[in-house]
């Protein structure tokens, strides 16, 4: 007891040291260390900031809302598109008779034989289009001789399962311009030539496949548009144009090199009842026209993911990404 009160002093000295290092450490450390903590999550959040700036906007839930709504309507505007392409291309689908299902490869090629027939001496009796010896032999294909309009038409002897549903497209394609061509009164079509049967379009793809064909034909000039436009909307197939090319015949360049056109009338009525184009009927040009018909296969209708898979999967790479930290 004497020796705490001779050292009292000392005593209080080292308790003063001891409450001045207490002060320091609550006062000045601890404070300084949450200080620094909060810094440098300040620097990151202020990194993060500066990576936000370059994005085209922010991540935040309004952002994710509106990504949300704008995901639902492409979906809603993918699937009216299919629904729309489903409703174009399923006449281009069907057999005779409107059938969805093919019918047996024999039932088909007798039907296919005399529908073919039917169409083309339609358009030639329509136009006088016969062989100059009318006792002439058919052909295998059941034509007289080789009279236009001439179609490369598959055979009944090479039908079988796979290639049914080719002969029927070709033979829509065939009868789409073989009566475009009679409802106009052009008696000019020389040949309907198929192009990729045995081969694929480029510009195929998954979804659908495209089906060239040549159409060659002999009519006015006026007419080209005519054509043209009634072919774009026929309703069975749908076309697009490939390519092209008109040219004048040698016949009606050497009919009309002098420009002049002389007839003579014995009376003026005869020559005034007359129209020009009678006297004068416009020439024939040369037309050669590809043409695509669009061949639809489908595609699957797509779904919005809910929002609870969006969810699952930010989780999920969230979670990745704190293993990658570790």
């Amino acid at each position: 007891m004497d020796k705490l009160k001779e050292n009292k002093f000392w005593i209080g000295a080292i308790g003063t040291g001891l409450l001045l290092v207490g002060l320091v450490f609550w006062l000045i450390y601890l404070p300084m260390s949450e200080l620094l903590e909060s810094q440098d999550a300040l620097a990151k959040n202020i990194r993060t900031l500066e990576k936000a700036e370059r994005w085209d906007f922010l991540p935040t839930e309004a952002r994710w809302k509106h990504l949300r709504a704008e995901s639902a309507a492409e979906v809603e505007a993918l699937n009216r598109g299919i629904h729309e392409y489903d409703t174009l291309g399923k006449r281009f689908q069907e057999y005779f008779d409107d059938a969805v299902e093919p019918p047996q490869v024999s039932d088909f090629g007798a039907r296919y034989q005399v529908e073919f027939g039917r169409l083309i001496d339609s358009y030639q009796k329509k136009f006088q289009i016969q062989a100059s010896d009318p006792g002439a032999p058919a052909t295998a294909s059941g034509d007289q001789g080789d009279l236009p309009p001439r179609v490369n038409r598959i055979q009944v002897g090479q039908l079988d399962e796979e290639r049914l549903p080719v002969a029927m497209k070709e033979f829509w394609i065939a009868q789409s311009v073989i009566q475009t061509c009679e409802e106009l009164d052009l008696g000019g079509l020389q040949e309907v030539e198929f192009l990729t049967r045995d081969s694929e379009h480029k510009d195929s793809a998954e979804t659908h496949a495209w089906r060239s064909v040549r159409v060659d034909i002999d009519l006015p000039y006026s007419q080209a548009e005519n054509l043209l436009t009634d072919l774009l909307t026929v309703d069975r197939v749908r076309f697009r144009v490939q390519s092209l090319d008109i040219q004048k015949s040698t016949a009606s360049l050497a009919a009309h090199k002098s420009l002049v056109i002389e007839e003579e009338f014995e009376q003026y009525s005869e020559a005034k009842a007359k129209s020009y184009m009678e006297v004068a009927p416009e020439p024939d040009v040369k037309m050669q026209l590809v043409l695509d018909a669009f061949d639809w296969k489908g595609m699957q209708p797509e779904e919005l993911k809910s929002a609870a898979d969006d969810e699952g999967k930010s989780k999920s790479r969230r979670k990745r990404r704190r293993n990658r930290k570790k």
